[in-house]
């Protein structure tokens, strides 16, 4: 198995190549066309792609990987940060990163990342939705506070600032209880975890479907000291 490192970018990706006792590095565009030519120089029976994990930006190129049956994982970028302390890598380029993942993957030999279920995609996007009618709300409430410190407050502006508020929250409401009603409700009823945190257990776990174990979960959020 040759492992392949990738470092993306918002517009392209840097790809090494195994070569001999070193790599050979290319640059792709990060878009379906970009992604088809990279595509077409890989031989599913021989190579496995590695990438960290990016938001969005790596969203296309993993789709269309496992859509052509390649082998893929995608590794969180603490895990790569701490490779390159041992392997006493300094410099910064997205080369030298690129190789870098690549010897990650040719020592660690990660497993196959599992594409995420259409609902799992869907509560993501949902969470980053949320998190920002959150800060649209604090930011009405802010308003309507110093609003109403004011001698004469204009009841148009008010009655439309306060009919913003009603909006944010009943949309708020309604994306906090969409998607895994039950798993979501058993999660925030332990003490100390709110919605936020809720969220992210949720879409981080695969709905409780990504990890066999506690202690596979507790290593993969950097719980574990090894």
């Amino acid at each position: 198995m040759q492992y392949i490192g990738i470092d993306i970018a918002k517009n392209s990706f840097v790809v090494a190549f195994p070569k001999g006792k070193g790599y050979i590095t290319s640059t792709y565009k990060n878009d379906r066309n970009g992604i088809t030519i990279f595509l077409g120089q890989l031989d599913k029976s021989l190579h496995h792609c590695v990438l960290e994990a990016t938001g969005n930006y790596d969203a296309l190129l993993v789709e269309m990987l496992l859509e052509s049956d390649l082998s893929v994982s995608v590794i969180n970028p603490k895990q790569i940060k701490h490779f390159s302390k041992v392997m006493l890598s300094v410099t910064k380029t997205d080369k030298v990163d690129a190789q870098l993942i690549a010897l990650y993957g040719s020592k660690m030999e990660p497993k196959p990342y599992k594409m995420a279920s259409a609902s799992i995609q869907a509560l993501k996007q949902q969470k980053t939705l949320l998190a920002q009618l959150k800060k649209q709300l604090t930011m009405s409430y802010n308003l309507l506070e110093s609003f109403n410190v004011l001698p004469k407050v204009d009841d148009l502006a008010l009655k439309m600032l306060n009919q913003n508020i009603d909006y944010l929250e009943e949309q708020i409401a309604r994306l906090e209880e969409e998607n895994y009603k039950e798993l979501y409700e058993r999660i925030s009823s332990i003490k100390g975890i709110g919605d936020r945190t809720t969220m992210e257990l949720i879409v981080s776990t695969g709905g409780g479907k990504h990890f066999q174990t506690a202690k596979q979960f507790s290593k993969y959020v950097g719980l574990a000291p090894i």
